[in-house]
């Protein structure tokens, strides 16, 4: 149901912005390398988190950041190092940049974090409800099956926290709650990472009668970890393994800044706070990377033609929208258009967008193979799924109606989505994917 419902609102999202491009669309030549496949592929991972701040402290309130980063983001990395011919792309948005420099180089932390480093003995009641409500948002799932220790800990903290948070405030002893600072921290480290650790095995053996020292031991392989993600992503940038994309400093949606008449209820124009976002999300990847950025992710793939301007005086060549955006801009509209008996080769090549004297190239995204995917295999995300998705592009490779032009398919998807929407399933999946991709005689990413 969640699903559905990202699904329609991020649709409205697209209908409404696609309305107002209307600007001329010339199509232009794909100009791809020489290779035997018939189909080239572009995955493009959009990585954002929430990175909400102190106005005060600086500090993050929320932990996503740090913890998906660790879980998830890093080994996307080494999961194209592990496949020489695998390409992808990924959009690290100015916020995710900036919240890795805040923890590795500027000492800043999360509430979650700052929680965890307290001494057990010394929390507050109120501090103690906090660990009681959002410390069993385990990173890993089921280990209170797995570790029984901690499946003691859920038991007596109880399923109805309305009801039951009382009474586990009461009951939990100072032990109880220094096990759970270790335990929630501990689940959100990669498998990969305990069987490379002695220390960390042993923590999980130990399941329970965690000390202080524990906390740290965890919290500095985090921290360890979190040092590794930019200087890993800037090899493989360095290495043509991946293109990096980014966004405006803090995701605005650019049409609304741009043009008045997107929603008549506002009579604002922010077109240079715009200019200002986009500058300083180009600058801050120039300042990590050492190199200059080409590709743009703008925030929910909403686009309008007074943005070109915008891109193309900031330096990005080119972006990613929808295939939504395309149809209403050709004049698909919702009322005239059978899904059906649209040509959808139109889709599968770069376009050329002109605005006076800007200019800017786009990629549309397939939508039905992103959804997918990003989000409807993981109801089944076994080998019968990813034998699916790749008999999608493989047909798609095979039905080229004009053998002498290659198309470009592009998949373009929410990180935190995928992680969100296939849990424990969602390594090997997608492993299995990378692998079919990267060994296919007909695809090419």
């Amino acid at each position: 149901m969640n699903g559905r419902k990202t699904r329609l609102n991020f649709k409205l999202i697209l209908l409404i912005m696609s309305l107002i491009l209307v600007g001329s669309l010339v199509a232009q030549k794909a100009v791809l390398a020489k290779a035997k496949s018939s189909l080239n592929i572009a995955i493009i991972w959009n990585i954002e988190e929430p990175c909400l701040q102190e106005p005060v402290t600086g500090g993050y309130k929320f932990p996503w950041l740090r913890l998906h980063i660790i879980r998830d983001y890093l080994y996307m990395g080494q999961l194209v190092k592990k496949n020489p011919n695998l390409k992808m792309n990924f959009n690290l948005s100015p916020l995710i940049i900036k919240g890795v420099i805040d923890y590795v180089e500027k000492g800043i932390r999360d509430e979650y974090w700052l929680l965890t480093e307290k001494v057990a003995a010394k929390l507050t009641k109120k501090e103690k409800r906090f660990l009681l409500e959002k410390f069993f948002e385990f990173g890993s799932w089921n280990w209170e099956n797995n570790y029984p220790a901690l499946g003691k800990l859920m038991q007596k903290r109880g399923a109805n926290l309305e009801g039951d948070l009382e009474k586990a405030l009461a009951q939990f002893t100072t032990q109880e709650y220094l096990d759970l600072q270790v335990w929630f921290n501990l689940s959100w480290l990669p498998e990969k990472v305990y069987s490379q650790d002695l220390s960390l095995q042993k923590l999980l053996k130990k399941g329970t009668s965690f000390t202080e020292k524990d906390k740290t031991i965890v919290l500095t392989k985090h921290l360890e970890l979190m040092k590794a993600f930019l200087p890993l992503f800037k090899e493989l940038a360095e290495r043509e393994e991946i293109e990096i994309i980014t966004s405006p400093l803090y995701n605005p949606i650019m049409p609304l800044l741009a043009n008045n008449q997107v929603f008549r209820s506002t009579a604002l124009l922010f077109e240079n706070d715009l200019q200002i976002q986009l500058n300083r999300g180009y600058r801050l990847y120039q300042k990590i990377f050492r190199a200059l950025p080409h590709g743009f992710w703008p925030p929910a793939l909403a686009v309008s033609p007074r943005n070109i301007s915008n891109l193309d005086k900031t330096g990005f060549r080119w972006f990613v929208s929808d295939e939504s955006i395309l149809w209403h801009s050709l004049g698909f509209t919702n009322e005239n258009r059978d899904l059906n008996k649209l040509d959808k080769n139109i889709l599968y090549h770069p376009y050329q967008i002109r605005q006076g004297d800007s200019k800017s190239t786009v990629i549309f995204r397939d939508q039905d193979l992103s959804y997918k995917l990003e989000q409807e295999y993981a109801i089944y995300p076994g080998e019968e799924s990813v034998k699916e998705f790749l008999s999608s592009l493989e047909g798609l490779a095979q039905s080229n109606p004009t053998k002498s032009k290659k198309r470009l398919v592009t998949l373009a998807l929410n990180a935190a989505a995928y992680w969100r929407n296939y849990r424990e399933n969602g390594r090997q999946f997608l492993e299995s994917v990378c692998h079919e991709l990267a060994n296919s005689p007909q695809l090419s990413t």
